[in-house]
């Protein structure tokens, strides 16, 4: 651990991304193999899932879901430079995947393997472990296709750099074939965007420091220091559009327990807390995960009173992560009791009260 000066003259920890060794699900016995293998094919079925995906092949958020997730400070011009539905390649790549998708490319460090092979089918434990297996493969699979399409058959001509930094370790190329030659498009190859004006110029313009994509969680940023580096972040939103947020974990004073669930919800959806998950709420996510044939869409966590909650910059500190290296936390992280105007409730109750809903995030 190490921490370095931002422009801000704000200090934050880092955490350096280390090689962890890997297995697959191919390890594990018959019964927990099958059990992971149907709860991904679950969700990965659902309309949600297809939707999210096919923005990830794109590069770009669907207007409805730049709203949902992005619309403060965001110009009407940048919205309408944006379309009411994933491309129809994106769609078609997508749907391949779905029919030829081996879960056995999937990679996952071997604690991780090991943890939920040691639970007790049904259990808690169980189902705890089960999910982390999903948030981890969900995010893997969104980073791999969008590092695949090269950040995005849409995406905004940025001039980023969609690669992990040089000085970070890449994890091992994963083969992905079997989606097809996913290739950028020019802007106005867009069959839905034929009448779109060009506001690229204009788009890119918009904010000096902006996300290197457009898919990215708010809290969820910190590319120099992820395996994948862009493509993380995009694992990270994808995971928020599946969920309802980041999955995170009470690890415990060992660090790798999985003692409670938690999620992270954009800053842009409510106050960026970290909540606890009810047990009630896990149940119902794995009794879906688990169905033979489900009917419905896959539930997302919501918060619930009477469990706790976390501030992105104290949660770290009471052990609540997936992996250290997700965000970056101020090393002068006491903000104490009041709660200033430059605080995260504070900042987005004035601005909900400012629109009228006042009420629709508060706890």
């Amino acid at each position: 651990m190490r921490a370095r000066q931002e422009p801000s003259a704000v200090v934050y920890e880092t955490y350096d991304f280390r090689e962890v060794s890997k297995t697959t699900i191919s390890d594990l016995s018959q019964h927990h193999r099958a059990a992971v293998e149907n709860a991904l094919q679950n969700i990965l079925n659902t309309e949600r899932a297809f939707e999210t995906f096919a923005q990830v092949v794109d590069g770009l958020p669907t207007r409805s879901t730049a709203e949902q997730y992005h619309d403060y400070g965001r110009s009407s011009m940048y919205l309408n430079g944006l379309t009411n539905e994933p491309s129809t390649e994106a769609k078609q790549i997508v749907q391949t995947y779905r029919e030829t998708l081996d879960p056995y490319i999937l990679e996952f460090n071997v604690p991780v393997i090991q943890a939920y092979q040691n639970a007790d089918f049904g259990s808690r434990d169980f189902n705890i472990r089960l999910l982390e297996l999903l948030a981890v493969a969900c995010h893997q699979l969104a980073a791999l296709i969008f590092q695949s399409a090269d950040g995005g058959l849409k995406k905004y001509p940025y001039g980023h750099n969609y690669e992990a930094p040089a000085s970070q370790p890449t994890e091992p190329a994963v083969d992905l074939s079997f989606l097809g030659p996913i290739k950028p498009q020019a802007p106005d190859d867009h069959d839905d965007d034929a009448s779109e004006p060009d506001l690229f110029p204009f788009i890119a313009n918009e904010y000096v420091d902006r996300p290197p994509t457009e898919l990215y969680h708010g809290y969820y940023q910190d590319h120099d220091q992820y395996p994948r580096g862009v493509a993380d972040i995009v694992g990270y939103w994808a995971e928020t559009r599946l969920f309802g947020g980041v999955i995170l974990f009470d690890r415990g004073a060992s660090e790798s327990e999985a003692i409670d669930v938690f999620f992270h919800p954009d800053y842009f959806q409510g106050v960026g807390n970290i909540y606890q998950v009810s047990d009630t709420q896990l149940q119902n996510l794995m009794a879906f995960a688990l169905e033979h044939e489900p009917t419905s869409e896959s539930p997302r966590f919501s918060h619930e009173w009477g469990l706790r909650k976390f501030k992105s910059w104290t949660s770290m500190q009471a052990n609540v992560f997936r992996d250290r290296y997700e965000r970056k936390i101020p090393v002068d992280a006491n903000h104490g009791c009041v709660l200033r105007l430059d605080d995260e409730d504070t900042a987005i109750y004035l601005e909900n009260f400012r629109r009228g809903t006042a009420n629709a995030h508060s706890d």
